[in-house]
């Protein structure tokens, strides 16, 4: 994958190749309720070696790239479908 030979890795390599190349979105959305929405985006990063204001920055880009930037500080309830359509 890649360029990548998965087969040659080793345990350590192969957690290392599915933090950086694999991830999953969920049918049902499994956010931290009493979490910002933010936080929900940066949670997966907690593994990572990068710091808190590079994960941020991260988790910012990407709330941008789908619209949602402006809704950063939010609780995942304040933004839920349900409270749009009230």
């Amino acid at each position: 994958m890649d360029g990548i030979d998965i087969y040659r890795l080793n345990q350590d390599q192969l957690a290392d190749f599915r933090r950086e190349y694999l991830g999953f979105v969920f049918q049902s959305f499994h956010l931290v309720p009493y979490l910002s929405v933010i936080e929900n985006v940066m949670l997966p990063l907690a593994v990572t070696q990068r710091g808190n204001p590079e994960k941020r920055g991260m988790a910012l880009q990407a709330l941008s790239q789908v619209g949602l930037a402006d809704k950063a500080g939010r609780l995942p309830g304040e933004i839920s479908a349900a409270k749009r359509s009230a």
